[in-house]
């Protein structure tokens, strides 16, 4: 089983304009509580400002009142390779972020080619592996303040053999944030790569506690922000994954009545929420999944979520990859000859749509 499977989304940018190489990056930014967004040459980004020029001048710009960055066009390489991985070219793409890694015009190009190349290795499925590890350990080693190093941190813990090693990203994580350097919402999304990583292990309990961690991490990043309302809703949508993290594990444990009791309170509580009420389905549907008899009532719960979804990502990624282990097991029953090309087609759309998450590594497992 390939247990150690994790895909970055990164956002595809559109083909290089040779004369705009460095520049029409849009930054996003709140002023006195508003927001507001110029275009620069983004020059350099660390953990705790942004530096770019406009104009003729350079400035910086302090990445707590960051609110969004929507980069320009990079090097050759870069945008080669992001092309290549848009059409699923894994092999050149690969090649051409590596190449992007040692570019230095525009200066901002090297450590996202990295974080890029990890994406497409892992893409490639296990034997990616070693070469998403080593892109990783790069970026950490040569960028240690990059604005991005939290999110190279979080690919390691997916990438752990040791829970020691684990814990030790984490911890890394936790202390950037606790010195303000970075939003709250990473050290959330760091313990829940470790639930996730641990489930992959298959060890239930520390799983466990680690998404009963994240839960609690999400609640005091909401109490804690501040004036960065913004920061809210994603602290929200990441606690609901960690919540969802523990009924997963109840289901893992072969505890369905007590997982059907967890998303049955679920789906009170998403009475008036309706990212509650789609999570709470899933869970449901998982139950049934899991309930030797009640497969057709399963596919409906997963159809059901797969239909109406889409506002929340991860269960809507979920609803697809159960959808097809629906129709995998309907062609094993015989009941449904065309049950392995349903089955292939929705792993497709998870892969192609949701590569960043777990559904789709996944998904890859199954996939012939």
């Amino acid at each position: 089983m390939f247990a150690r499977y994790i895909a970055l989304a990164i956002t595809a940018i559109g083909v290089m304009t040779p004369l705009l190489i460095g520049q029409g990056t849009s930054i996003t930014y709140l002023k006195a509580g508003e927001p507001r967004t110029i275009t620069v040459e983004l020059l350099d980004e660390s953990l705790t400002e942004l530096k770019y020029r406009q104009g003729r001048g350079e400035r910086t710009l302090s990445t707590t009142d960051l609110v969004d960055i929507q980069y320009g066009p990079g090097s050759d390489s870069l945008e080669q390779g992001k092309a290549a991985l848009e059409s699923q070219n894994l092999d050149k793409a690969v090649a051409q972020f590596l190449l992007a890694s040692q570019d230095t015009d525009p200066p901002w190009v090297a450590p996202h080619a990295l974080l890029m190349q990890a994406d497409a290795s892992l893409r490639q499925g296990e034997e990616g592996v070693a070469v998403a590890m080593a892109a990783v350990d790069d970026f950490i080693k040569r960028f240690p303040t990059h604005r991005l190093l939290p999110r190279a941190w979080i690919i390691r813990i997916s990438l752990s053999s040791s829970l020691p090693e684990t814990d030790m990203a984490v911890a890394e994580i936790t202390r950037l944030a606790d010195d303000d350097q970075i939003a709250p919402q990473w050290r959330v999304e760091a313990l829940l790569a470790k639930g996730n990583h641990l489930l992959d292990q298959e060890d239930l309990t520390e799983a466990a506690e680690a998404f009963k961690a994240a839960e609690r991490a999400a609640a005091d990043g909401e109490r804690d922000v501040g004036d960065r309302v913004d920061y809210i809703p994603v602290l929200k949508a990441l606690g609901l994954k960690a919540r969802n993290g523990t009924g997963t594990c109840l289901l893992s444990s072969g505890d369905l009545s007590a997982a059907r009791s967890f998303y049955q309170q679920l789906l009170q509580d998403g009475a008036k929420h309706a990212e509650l009420a789609i999570a709470a389905q899933n869970g449901l549907a998982a139950c049934d999944f899991r309930d030797g008899g009640r497969l057709e009532e399963a596919q409906l719960g997963f159809a059901q979520v797969y239909l109406t979804g889409a506002r929340v990502p991860e269960e809507h990624a979920r609803s697809m990859y159960y959808l097809g282990r629906c129709a995998e097991s309907l062609a094993e029953a015989g009941t449904d000859s065309t049950g392995r090309q349903k089955a292939a087609a929705y792993f497709d759309e998870l892969k192609h749509r949701y590569p960043d998450t777990r559904w789709a590594r996944l998904a890859q497992e199954h996939s012939p």
